[in-house]
């Protein structure tokens, strides 16, 4: 599950995801029954692309920060328009959450 916090009121169009990234819940924290959530900040290119990504934010610390960044490195957007022309946004946000039972991550 993911909650995307960019600021794009005023645009053409916000940028949108095309491609999702490959979800993988780390294997020791299933085991040991840990939940929780990193917040990954990231450059998102004129051409779509994630760059710069970095964890911000994540409860428990250093659990889930490998696994957040490879997710969200991974993802292509369809890039922020303003004027009908791709452009870069220097900051985006993603809470990536991680949730033992989520349906939607096996």
């Amino acid at each position: 599950m993911f909650l995307l916090l960019a600021a794009c009121a005023g645009q053409d169009r916000p940028p949108r995801l095309q491609q999702d990234g490959h979800f993988d819940y780390p294997a020791a924290a299933r085991a040991a029954g840990i939940e929780g959530f990193a917040v990954v900040a990231f450059v998102l290119t004129a051409d779509g692309r994630v760059e710069d990504a970095h964890i911000v934010a994540a409860q428990p610390a250093g659990v889930f920060d490998d696994a957040a960044l490879r997710y969200v490195r991974e993802r292509r957007y369809e890039p922020l328009r303003r004027d009908g022309q791709p452009i870069a946004v220097a900051e985006m946000q993603v809470r990536v959450n991680f949730v033992l039972g989520d349906a939607a991550y096996p």
